[in-house]
């Protein structure tokens, strides 16, 4: 029932430079916001939509996006509007879309992947390790 503006249905997200130190014990980098817009929404049958994010989990949370490159100990999370994570290969909760043009608002930041505890012995606390990144991910939409 609507379209993807050419501008969101492929983008970048600078996720910028963040130190390592700020991602031990699962510490977070600052959201950077993005957008998937939609236009000519006819909502006469379908009134509502899902987003679903599908990539390459992290070898460290399997629920979150994962980096290639020379970075090492880090996952990307995905969050919609409220600030919710959302799970790789899961949908959204639906939002209701509005004859016309519609904005769906998501950010993305870099975590820390968490400490193991080994079966015998002491937390291990997870290495992270500085340098370069980057991932892609997709979105499917589905609408209601």
């Amino acid at each position: 029932p609507c379209s993807i503006t050419p501008d969101t249905a492929d983008q970048t997200v600078n996720l910028g430079q963040i130190s390592n130190v700020a991602l031990k014990s699962q510490g977070k980098s600052t959201p950077k916001s993005f957008d998937i817009k939609l236009d000519s929404c006819d909502v006469t049958t379908l009134k509502n939509v899902t987003a679903t994010f599908t990539g390459a989990a992290s070898a460290g949370n399997a629920d979150l996006l994962g980096i290639t490159g020379t970075a090492k100990g880090a996952s990307i999370a995905i969050t919609d509007g409220a600030s919710r994570v959302i799970k790789l290969g899961e949908a959204t909760q639906a939002q209701k879309i509005q004859k016309g043009n519609n904005t769906l608002a998501f950010a993305a930041y870099l975590q820390g992947d968490p400490d193991t505890t080994p079966a015998t012995g002491p937390v291990v606390p997870a290495v992270i390790v500085p340098g370069e990144f980057s991932s892609v991910v997709d979105f499917t939409l589905a609408y209601q």
